[in-house]
């Protein structure tokens, strides 16, 4: 297998298990608790706390007006 792949491969991996971790941590110990983390994960709990807004549209909101305005530009 090409040492390249290889790497990418291993990058979408890490990146996975660390999406997962933060997911599992989400859950277990910051929605029990009312607790809030950083970023865009952090906005989608307040607005579900404030508004009752569901938190996988809140935080997909900003990322994909984001990644569609930037493609515009160039």
């Amino acid at each position: 297998m090409n040492p390249a792949l290889k790497k990418k491969i291993y990058h979408y991996a890490m990146v996975t298990l660390a999406c997962a971790i933060m997911g599992i941590a989400m859950n277990t110990f910051y929605m029990p608790n009312k607790m809030l983390s950083g970023g865009i994960g952090g906005v989608a709990v307040l607005a579900y706390y404030v508004a009752g807004l569901p938190m996988g549209a809140t935080a997909k909101t900003p990322i994909v007006f984001t990644s569609t305005t930037s493609s515009r530009s160039s």
